[in-house]
């Protein structure tokens, strides 16, 4: 790394350890910048001396944690043609697989770095943002796309930050509507989008398709939080969004297509291994077959199942029932 990269990467900690409340642990400074140990408690030295403002949180952590409580670095920060770009890019993604009011809501943050902008950097950034979104480029994917109603989705989100159940009018894939008093977890965003919550009075956490919610009502009645859960975690149990009990998964792709399956991370706990005839080891442990089946199909003769022995059995086995309530 050069010394102005080394400087940059420093600049952008601070920048960091002034933005949060709680502070920056030596572990995050690792992951951040891909450094050392040595080399991160060296950036937070240089980091202190240059700002004698940086102080100690007290968040009651074995690891500590530092921040700077100035509004020194405020002149300093200058927003990049680049970063304005890509923000705008996420907001044509929002607006075409999420919801209008996401994309209106990121939207209004762009509006707003502008207006923090002084004239002059204002001046030279605007043009190079308009060019920079014609030379990227978004294709608006052609095809069916499931909808779903958006106002309730914004009332799903309120009732999972105020913790309080809410009421749902839900079509299932029997195609029969029925009425569930669910209290809601969080949100899984994919091909498919999903509701993750209990049903009330029971244990087990239950997908329900947003496309499938046609009303939502907040309830006065709040619930009692299983501070466990993590929706991230939950998340991973599964190849795609649902849930199974987590299997081990082993695929070998041919030399034909060994470098492009090389590209995937078909699963964050994924290990690959190249084989000596040019094939490809994709293992990992995850729930999810039917989703599994479904991506495998794009692959054809190229791939073949290694684990489990009976996948496709098992696939079609369930291939006919319901996945979510």
């Amino acid at each position: 790394m050069s010394r102005s990269e080394n400087i940059e990467e420093i600049f952008r900690l601070a920048i960091r350890m002034q933005s949060t409340l709680a502070g920056v642990t030596i572990s995050d400074i690792q992951k951040d910048c891909h450094v050392s140990r040595r080399t991160a408690e060296r950036y937070l030295e240089i980091v202190g001396n240059a700002f004698p403002v940086l102080e100690q949180t007290n968040s009651g952590e074995k690891q500590k944690r530092w921040r700077l409580n100035s509004p020194t670095l405020h002149t300093l920060v200058k927003v990049k043609e680049s970063e304005l770009s890509a923000l705008q890019t996420v907001i044509k993604l929002a607006r075409r697989d999420l919801t209008e009011t996401r994309a209106s809501e990121l939207n209004s943050l762009y509006d707003k770095l502008l207006m923090l902008m002084d004239k002059n950097n204002k001046r030279v950034v605007e043009p190079d943002i308009e060019a920079m979104m014609e030379a990227e480029g978004l294709a608006m994917r052609p095809g069916p796309r499931l909808q779903f109603n958006t106002k309730a989705l914004e009332t799903i989100r309120e009732a999972i930050l105020a913790r309080l159940e809410v009421k749902i009018s839900y079509t299932g894939n029997d195609r029969k509507k029925r009425v569930h008093t669910v209290q809601p977890y969080g949100l899984l965003y994919g091909h498919r989008h999903y509701l993750v919550g209990r049903l009330k009075g029971k244990k087990d956490y239950v997908l329900f398709k947003l496309d499938g919610i046609s009303l939502a009502q907040l309830c006065a009645s709040d619930f009692e939080y299983d501070s466990a859960f993590s929706i991230k975690h939950y998340a991973e149990n599964s190849f795609g969004a649902y849930q199974e009990e987590p299997f081990d998964v082993e695929w070998i792709f041919h030399k034909a297509v060994a470098e492009q399956a090389a590209e995937y991370l078909f699963h964050t706990s994924q290990k690959v291994e190249k084989l000596k005839n040019g094939q490809l080891s994709v293992k990992f442990r995850a729930g999810g077959e039917l989703e599994m089946a479904w991506h495998l199909y794009k692959w054809g003769k190229y791939v073949t199942v290694i684990k489990p022995k009976d996948f496709w059995k098992r696939v079609e086995k369930i291939r006919k029932e319901p996945v979510v309530p």
